[in-house]
């Protein structure tokens, strides 16, 4: 399942919405590594798979859900802000909007301010194969 997209225009950032779009990460696991101008925020990728399905003549029909490990990693980075108002630790990834003068903001669906200064544009979004839980789950928590 190893996933790597990369970007550097912001005409492709929705590539890398796809992958993070509703994904969870803690906030106090984002690094800046200054040396390097390196922004990472790892986050737990969750994938939903349809199963045979369960029971007599298999009539339920099952998912599994894998949970991958993954990472957004930006590059060129100058600075790194974080305004965390709510104060709850885990944040989920709605968008990212890149702005003139090189700031990409991480957007949650939870106010969080999470800005990256940059002399460019360069992100990617890398999901492992390295599985971190893997479990069987019913329709009404989101494996659909």
């Amino acid at each position: 399942m190893a996933i790597q997209v990369r970007c550097s225009h912001p005409d492709e950032l929705d590539r890398l919405v796809d992958l993070v779009h509703d994904q969870w990460f803690e906030l106090d696991e984002i690094t800046y590594d200054q040396a390097r101008g390196e922004v990472t925020i790892p986050f737990a990728h969750q994938a939903f798979e349809k199963t045979r399905g369960s029971g007599i003549g298999r009539l339920f029909p099952g998912t599994r859900v894998s949970v991958h490990r993954a990472a957004v990693r930006v590059r060129s980075v100058t600075a790194l802000e974080i305004r965390d108002t709510e104060r709850i630790g885990t944040y989920q990834f709605n968008d990212f909007t890149y702005e003139p003068g090189g700031v990409l903001r991480v957007r949650s669906s939870i106010p969080l301010g999470l800005t990256i200064h940059v002399t460019r544009l360069d992100a990617s979004v890398e999901v492992t194969d390295e599985v971190a839980t893997s479990r069987a789950s019913s329709e009404d928590d989101g494996g659909d």
